[in-house]
């Protein structure tokens, strides 16, 4: 059985601490002051008028949005928690833990910085603390009230803090060339100290930093803000939680708290030893010891009920060091962080009252250290000989106390005497403190030799009197008078140009500033105001900061009205927060709400978006600056499509210039960073038409090469300038080309081409200008048919016959429109040398004097393809024939009289017996004779005239082509 707490090993577990520190930075982004200036207009606008206004970018109409009534009410009659909450993780529960572990995504170490691991046990992202802070302030007491300190601060810790976070490390992270490291990584100091000159000298030109008349004739050196943090309620949740312990494994922290769980395994294991001695009784749960019972048994008992109250009220020193901590940091916060002139007589007094108030209790004797200040190898010798000679004496006192005595009394003497013994030092311990929390969590000083382990840039920009070493006003320096560090030769690569682009991005007109010569009191140090109206990153802090005082239903009313049209289509883009701590109501806000509530795929139920406020771009997947992944990809107001085309773009700037932050395309991947369709899930409606002929027969339908197809697309919300419509035409079967690039709708209409046959078109539309609702593919399938029907004359015979002019020649052709759309028996026509026939028709090629004559025939298919075909034939004459054409003509009445058709047969039969007779000058002649007397008597029906002019025609003309052949 122990009879005695283990103390004496303590030095050993405090030197361990070494190496459990945070990897803390003083990574601020913004200074606390520029954090409160930027937000100070979104808690005077709720405070003074219950609503926010905020104003789009692109000088349309400012949107009013009233605010949540307990919201009010917190930041209504708690401003000043609120502004606590916006100093945020650089004050609270204390610099090192917040630049350790809120500030960073320790869990990957933000994204492999520098190729660095992550951790996978003790090691949270960004939002993880902002969800745990944001769901207990919500936290309702017994009463069922809320405590309204506690949600105005964790919303100036999320909106005010974590919010200017986002803007102002993607502004800063450009001209430092990285994510600010940790303080342990020396190699990367430079981007560590380009960080604090670059918001240093931002914070310069903050209006009210300097002096106005007004305020000093009031007395007043600044514009300085008065904060009034709620430090239980950061104590419990941010040091004493088990989430806190889950989630870091700060050593400062750790090395009480596991001191505090040893302790209480040490107490149960005493009063199990107590419970086993002889009692006569108990009274309230303390063992009443039988008189009659072994001595010794008895002076045991005795020993451990003392030494039982003497841990329990070590138990109980810790845990009030731990919750008084914050209260340090409130006074330190006050003094440096909000624009005051600060009091450095102020800040050691706070460490001094909490050294002499609760370090000694949490020691062992009583109340707080802070664990890196056993960095410094003297204070780790006084402290371990400091416990071990006051503890010493107190367990040799414990040993020869009387069996029967007041142990309480007894106890508060001991310690007592403990303070009595260490007050002397207290002073020094003060300092010390003040050297870690403060000057240690610069990332820039050095524990262990500070003439080699800064980078060789860091060391020449820092080391001003070039004694090799880095002095301590060398190092207040930078923050000081951080202007000096811009020079053209400037090792840290911080150039008089790079000057002038901060200036430009802060909109400071050239010739504002005035360096002075950096001496205390000089007058003549002058510096610009930035405008906070085009001082990109500061005015989306500002825009950013109203945002976030809104609850899901003022968010998607500001939605609403920015994005405006048919907003009757859109759907609530913010949801209710899942709270993961309890069962009491949360509501959702800006920086953590996400419609993975509501089951969205890839939504994170209770989550938030910011892994890291160190890093940059935290709104998108990756960094388009570094290609790294700082979000979790589910800042809604961004990812949400309409949201990030009508309302993102139009409320916040660009934060640095050189980088399209607000672009579609994701860098790392080469693909558009894909939004999501939360408040708009309706796809667009594409239809296709087809303008001229179409045929559907047996399933396909027909198209003609003159057929034109025009698709149009609409969508419920999306104006039709803001759709995307891509179309792709291919044979059916074969592999489909890419498709082109997206056309506004309606699309031009288009022809089909190519070969006659299948043809496959496809088609879909995406509203969000192409990024956003696809509708699903769709394939209209259409059989081309540009080929008219095949048209074959069967007579006259082709290519070209010959036919006697007496003969009879009937006109025939048939059609043929093979795998086409089919033969409109309707559009069949035909006509001989121009004049149209009917179909069918013989001719009576007498009508058709000698020579060569042409058959057309033609016919369309049912899409107005016309076929053709032209067919020449000769009409020759004969003697035969001839004979035959006079006769017809006697017949038809164009010769009139008997006499007239002998006269001219008796010529002829003359002719053709010269002819056979061989005599072909006396056959042509009689021919001559035949024509001369069909001239002599054409005319009729005219007096004396027996030949009409018709008749006369066509005798003549082949009277004479049978004289050519005779």
């Amino acid at each position: 059985m122990k009879r005695s707490v283990t103390i004496l090993t303590m030095a050993a577990v405090l030197a361990s601490l070494l190496v459990a520190l945070p990897q803390a930075r003083i990574a601020h982004a913004w200074k606390p002051p520029t954090h409160l200036f930027g937000v100070e207009d979104a808690l005077q606008d709720v405070i003074q008028n219950g609503s926010v206004t905020i104003h789009p970018i692109d000088g349309s109409a400012a949107i009013t949005v009233p605010v949540d009534q307990t919201i009010k009410d917190a930041l209504t009659q708690f401003p000043a928690a609120y502004r606590a909450g916006t100093v945020g993780p650089d004050a609270f529960p204390d610099l090192l833990f917040g630049q350790g572990y809120v500030h960073p995504d320790t869990r990957t170490h933000n994204d492999g910085e520098f190729g660095l691991p992550g951790k996978a046990t003790n090691s949270a992202q960004t939002y993880e603390w902002l969800r745990y802070l944001w769901e207990q302030a919500w936290k309702p007491d017994q009463n069922g009230d809320h405590n309204l300190k506690n949600i105005a601060f964790a919303l100036g810790y999320m909106g005010g803090h974590a919010n200017g976070d986002v803007w102002a490390h993607t502004w800063i992270n450009h001209y430092a060339d990285g994510v600010f490291p940790d303080f342990t990584d020396l190699t990367h100091a430079d981007i560590s100290v380009r960080h604090v000159l670059v918001e240093g000298y931002v914070d310069k030109h903050r209006p009210g930093f300097e002096k106005t008349a007004a305020q000093d004739e009031a007395g007043l050196d600044h514009t300085s803000y008065e904060i009034d943090a709620p430090t239980d309620f950061i104590a419990n949740t941010l040091i004493l939680s088990d989430f806190s312990r889950q989630h870091s494994d700060y050593g400062f922290f750790q090395f009480f708290l596991n001191m505090q769980d040893g302790l209480k395994a040490q107490q149960a294991s005493i009063e199990t030893d107590m419970s086993t001695q002889d009692c006569l009784g108990h009274v309230a749960g303390v063992c009443i010891p039988d008189p009659t019972d072994d001595p010794i048994n008895l002076i045991e008992l005795g020993i451990n009920a003392l030494i039982d109250l003497y841990i329990g009220n070590w138990v109980d020193d810790i845990t009030s060091g731990l919750q008084a901590w914050p209260e340090v940091w409130q006074t330190i916060a006050q003094e440096l962080f909000t624009g005051n002139k600060a009091d450095t007589d102020n800040v050691m007094a706070a460490f001094k009252q909490w050294a002499l108030t609760h370090l000694l209790s949490m020691m062992g004797l009583p109340d707080f250290v802070g664990n890196t200040i056993f960095f410094v190898s003297e204070v780790i010798d006084w402290v371990t000989q400091a416990i071990s000679d006051a503890l010493g004496s107190i367990f040799s006192a414990i040993e020869s106390i009387p069996i029967v005595g007041d142990g309480v009394k007894f106890l508060a003497g001991l310690y007592g005497d403990a303070k009595t013994a260490i007050t002397g030092i207290i002073d020094d311990i003060a300092e010390k403190l003040a050297g870690v929390f403060i000057n240690g969590a610069l990332g820039i000083n050095c524990f262990l030799d500070s003439t080699n382990c800064l980078n060789p840039n860091v060391k020449a920009a820092l080391d001003q009197n070039g004694d090799g070493l880095i002095e301590p006003r060398e190092v207040i320096r930078i923050f000081q008078e951080p202007e000096e560090y811009f020079k053209d030769n400037s090792p840290l690569g911080l150039t008089t140009a790079v000057r002038a682009s901060l200036d430009a991005d802060m909109h400071i007109p050239a010739g504002s500033d005035n360096d002075g010569t950096g001496l205390k009191g000089d007058t003549t140090e002058h510096f610009g105001d930035y405008d906070p109206e085009q001082f990109a990153p500061l005015k989306d802090t500002a825009q950013m900061a109203k945002l976030a005082m809104l609850d899901p239903v003022g968010l998607n009313t500001f939605v609403k009205a920015l994005a405006g049209g048919n907003t009757a289509a859109l759907n609530g883009l913010y949801a209710g927060h899942v709270n993961t701590s309890g069962n009491w109501s949360v509501p959702g806000n800006i920086m953590l709400a996400n419609q993975g509530d509501a089951g969205r795929p890839g939504g994170i139920a209770g989550g938030g978006w910011v892994k890291s406020i160190d890093a940059e771009y935290q709104f998108r997947a990756h960094s388009p600056n570094d290609n790294h992944s700082y979000g979790t990809g589910q800042m809604l107001l961004w990812q949400d499509c309409v949201a990030r085309d009508r309302v993102f773009r139009r409320v916040f700037l660009n934060p640095v210039n050189s980088v399209d932050g607000f672009a579609d395309l994701d860098t790392a991947t080469g693909t558009i960073d894909a939004p999501a369709n939360v408040s708009d899930s309706t796809a667009p409606a594409s239809t296709l038409s087809v303008n001229g002929g179409t045929v559907s027969s047996g399933g396909t339908t027909y198209l003609s090469g003159s057929s034109t197809i025009s698709i149009g697309s609409t969508d419920t919300y999306w104006d039709k300038s803001d759709l995307r419509l891509q179309v792709r035409t291919f044979d059916t079967g074969s592999t489909p080309p890419a498709y082109p690039p997206a056309v506004v709708p309606d699309v031009a209409p288009f022809k089909l081409t190519g070969a006659d046959g299948s043809k496959s078109v496809q088609f879909f539309a995406t509203d969000g200008k192409g990024i956003c609702n696809q509708e699903g593919q769709q394939t209209r399938v259409f059989s081309l048919d540009s080929t008219p029907p095949k048209i074959t004359v069967t007579s006259p015979v082709p290519p070209q016959t010959s036919y006697p002019s007496d003969a009879m020649l009937p006109l025939s052709f048939t059609s043929d429109d093979g795998p086409g759309s089919g033969v409109d028996a309707g559009t069949a026509a035909n006509s001989v040398d121009g004049i149209s026939m009917p179909i069918p028709k013989t001719l009576d090629l007498f009508d058709y004097s000698a020579g060569i004559h042409w058959y057309h025939a033609q016919e369309a298919d049912t899409l107005g393809n016309l076929g053709t075909a032209d067919v020449p034939w000769i009409t020759v004459v004969t003697a035969s024939s001839l004979t035959n054409n006079l006769a017809t003509a006697r017949n038809r009445g164009c010769i009139t009289t008997d006499s007239t058709l002998q006269s001219l047969l008796v010529k002829l039969q003359s002719a053709q017996k010269q002819a056979s007779a061989g005599n072909h000058g006396a056959a042509a002649n009689m021919l001559d004779a035949l024509i001369n007397d069909i001239a002599a008597k054409v005319g009729a029906p005219a007096p004396g005239k027996t030949i009409t002019p018709g008749c006369a025609a066509i005798l003549t003309a082949n009277a004479t082509a049978l004289r050519l052949v005779i």
